[in-house]
């Protein structure tokens, strides 16, 4: 079971949002032409930061936890992290929406994007010669700025779902940094980052999540609005 435990949080991570993704209130599923180019082209972000950083030790993964198929020089249960963990939480995101809804943008949302985007880019600057650190806190702090800037309509769901999803992240991350096992699944080198843990969770890990569902949202959101946008092709008679 040891070397199946990566695979394993990702399939329990995706198979309840996926089964209810048919669901015909929330009919997820009628969503996957807007939601699957999003996860594709973040996911290509993200794991091309990936790459790099394991391949400079800032972060590793210890193969007794693994299935043992690698894709430069990652496992393959790490590429599927990006799919399983967006997706669901995306799905999340919608579920608060359509059960939840906000009939008014509150101002607190904004400001909230714009605390964040200065207190990242302060810890940057602070913490600028660890590299973990210096790169999760510039890019939230790029993405927060930007929705600050364009106060989108849909800012204050997404706080919200970011707020939600950390316990089932939380909780996934825990797992991954070794709170049930004897090593870590994913460890870190603390010189890169730091060295804050929330329980065995870097600090930074709660930042790039961050980062990472807020492109995904607001891509998701853009290509929902293009669907919406394009004409229906014309029938003739």
């Amino acid at each position: 079971m040891s070397g199946n435990l990566y695979l394993l949080l990702n399939l329990l991570t995706l198979a309840g949002p996926f089964v209810r993704s048919f669901e015909p209130r929330v009919a997820f599923r009628t969503r996957w032409g807007a939601l699957l180019p999003t996860i594709g082209v973040v996911g290509l972000l993200f794991v091309a930061w990936d790459v790099v950083f394991t391949h400079l030790g800032v972060w590793g993964f210890h193969g007794r936890y693994l299935v043992g198929w690698w894709v430069l020089g990652l496992p393959i249960e790490e590429w599927l992290f990006f799919f399983t963990v967006p997706y669901a939480c995306v799905f999340l995101y919608d579920c608060l929406n359509y059960f939840f809804p906000l009939r008014v943008q509150p101002a607190w949302a904004r400001w909230a994007a714009l605390c964040v985007a200065i207190g990242s880019a302060t810890l940057a600057v602070h913490y600028s010669d660890r590299l973990y650190t210096l790169t999760a806190c510039l890019l939230t702090s790029a993405c927060m700025a930007y929705a600050w800037f364009t106060n989108p309509k849909y800012l204050a769901q997404f706080v919200r779902a970011y707020a939600l999803s950390l316990v089932p992240f939380g909780l996934v991350n825990s797992v991954l940094t070794g709170a049930l096992t004897e090593l870590p699944i994913v460890w870190y080198d603390d010189r890169e980052n730091a060295a804050v843990r929330l329980g065995t969770i870097p600090f930074e890990d709660s930042l790039y999540w961050l980062s990472l569902l807020w492109l995904n949202v607001s891509q998701y959101e853009w290509r929902q609005h293009r669907r919406k946008l394009k004409p229906k092709a014309r029938t003739t008679h």
